[in-house]
């Protein structure tokens, strides 16, 4: 049941996003960034949260690419592990590549494609005329043998959005490569590339290290794609202190996040473990939590919580809390 909701969140979800791009609400930012760490960012999140082991990830950044380009790196972003997604889900052991490659450049512009190379069963010729379809990848998505999911119609969204395109090519039988060309906007001069914020080089792309401690899977996916959707986030994610923990002993990290809302846990008692462990003492809680009464959120922040969030919330609320955390 827990895998079918999650299964018709994501769709729904999936939706949204279509739906969106479509009214043509959704603006794509301009910003000078590094693709190295767009690149790199994707590499740590597959290398070290296989999917399955039998399936490994390879990154192939070609020498000819720029260092720095002007675009939007979050919708970068979105439509590589949408793809990337994909290449997984059709894969069942062998390797899955993101080859990057400069086609050409002219002036103040660069072509970069990127190639997405799996290891999965050949794509049909007829299945590829398809494939980008919303309303066929909703009826492959409502059947037991799923392979691609509503995120490669978002992926030809995004990648037309920025007047680029998308192509599948089948070299052999087991190998199916998605190619994407972008055309970026590059700085003029050296002194372009140097003028990149402190943000964009410190913290944008620095990934902040989150522990999420909630025994909700929807709860757990909802937040998750938050984090994706802001781009510099690496989530762990835990259902008790014992989990939580685990984490600590193997990784630095920056903020533990708490759902005070949880039916199988007290939420004090977790509170004081966190606090008395030499592991976990030091990192700054933030709790989440749908009780607003002024003597229940200082119960809590008299216990070591730095910020306390209620439920419902902005976005942006959220965020906030964790960049004034770490500065």
């Amino acid at each position: 049941a827990k895998k079918t909701g999650t299964h018709v969140e994501t769709l729904l979800n999936d939706l949204l996003d279509i739906g969106r791009i479509s009214e043509g609400v959704l603006e794509l930012k301009k910003v000078p960034f590094k693709i190295t760490d767009v690149a790199k960012h994707i590499e740590e999140l597959y290398s070290f949260n296989s999917k399955n082991k039998k399936v490994n990830f390879v990154l192939d950044i070609k020498p000819n690419v720029p260092k720095v380009l002007i675009g939007d790196p979050i919708r970068l972003k979105q439509i590589l592990i949408n793809l990337i997604e994909n290449a997984y889900q059709r894969t069942k052991e062998g390797n899955i590549t993101l080859s990057i490659n400069q086609d050409y450049s002219r002036a103040k512009k660069a072509t970069i494609s990127f190639h997405i190379k799996d290891s999965g069963a050949e794509i049909e010729t007829e299945h590829i005329s398809k494939i980008f379809n919303e309303y066929y990848q909703i009826e492959k998505l409502l059947s037991p043998i799923s392979g691609e999911g509503l995120g490669l119609k978002i992926v030809h969204d995004l990648v037309t959005l920025q007047k680029g395109s998308i192509q599948i090519k089948n070299k052999e039988e087991n190998e199916s490569t998605f190619i994407v060309s972008i055309p970026f906007q590059i700085p003029i001069t050296l002194q372009k590339e140097k003028r990149i914020s402190k943000k964009a080089e410190r913290g944008l792309y620095e990934l902040i290290k989150v522990i999420l401690i909630d025994d909700s899977e929807i709860n757990q996916l909802i937040l998750t794609k938050q984090f994706i959707s802001e781009g510099h986030y690496k989530i762990n994610l835990a259902t008790n202190i014992e989990m939580t923990l685990n984490h600590l002993e193997t990784k630095e990290i920056d903020v533990i996040l708490i759902d005070l809302d949880m039916p199988t846990l007290d939420e004090i008692q977790l509170i004081k473990q966190l606090k008395e462990n030499i592991l976990s003492k030091n990192i700054p809680v933030i709790a989440i939590s749908g009780k607003a009464l002024p003597a229940e959120k200082n119960e809590v922040l008299d216990l070591g919580v730095k910020a306390y969030i209620t439920k419902p919330y902005e976005k942006s609320e959220l965020f906030k809390a964790i960049n004034d955390l770490i500065k």
